[in-house]
């Protein structure tokens, strides 16, 4: 029997408001019922995401949209415009395993996305993203930064990122490009400072240390390139 959101919620959590929209409190944290409503389809979500990146894969190309379970083919034909500008398309990063195989990942995927970790476990999740590549796709990681205003504060770990000055924050980098980072992402919403003030320390004195290589469909030699989302 399909179940709704609401109901498969109320099994593992406490209901904080109503409508379509309600929120619950689990164990990580508050997630809305929207959340859910993919996991009652009756595609796997395995199968979903598979289709969906054999969908825009599928689009990218130049010509008519073949696709066959869409009804879409000789008969009956449809083109996305405008198409991206590199033949390849547009890359594909998928975050964390997706419900996939690994060897999944890294044969569909342009790029994998994981949560920031310590340097062993990190050398650990490169290494394996590399040897099923071939060395030839990058490694992403977001990462939470609270920027301190004393540039020579000490690291200290906070939740999914880091507390510390910018001094300590060039080192830590540098560690994550030696393991293999190809690129951070920095959210800044934790910080204590205002916001122009931490992006203006950034650019003046972070980013001038990993400039952004000239973007390539494939580009092999990739150094982080710290954004700040």
């Amino acid at each position: 029997m399909t179940r709704t959101p609401r109901e498969v919620f109320a099994d593992h959590g406490t209901r904080l408001g109503t409508g379509d929209l309600d929120t619950f409190v689990f164990r990580d944290g508050l997630i809305s019922a929207q959340t859910v409503r993919h996991t009652l389809s009756p595609v796997p979500p395995e199968g979903a995401l598979r289709e969906g990146v054999e969908t825009l894969r599928a689009a990218w190309r130049h010509g008519p949209l073949r696709l066959p379970r869409a009804d879409l083919g000789l008969d009956r034909q449809l083109e996305v415009l405008p198409k991206p500008v590199h033949t390849t398309g547009i890359p594909i990063a998928v975050a964390g395993g997706a419900q996939q195989t690994p060897e999944w990942v890294a044969e569909h995927a342009d790029a994998s996305l994981n949560y920031p970790r310590e340097p062993g476990a990190l050398r650990l999740k490169t290494r394996e993203w590399q040897q099923r590549t071939g060395g030839g796709k990058p490694y992403l990681t977001p990462m939470v930064l609270a920027l301190q205003d004393d540039a020579d504060a000490p690291a200290r770990p906070i939740r999914l990122g880091l507390s510390t000055g910018r001094k300590a924050l060039l080192d830590h980098l540098n560690t994550m490009a030696d393991l293999g980072v190809a690129h951070v992402s920095f959210n800044l919403r934790p910080n204590d400072r205002p916001v122009d003030e931490v992006l203006h320390e950034l650019a003046e004195n972070v980013l001038p240390h990993f400039p952004t290589p000239r973007a390539t469909p494939h580009t092999e030699d990739i150094r982080p390139a710290a954004r700040a989302s």
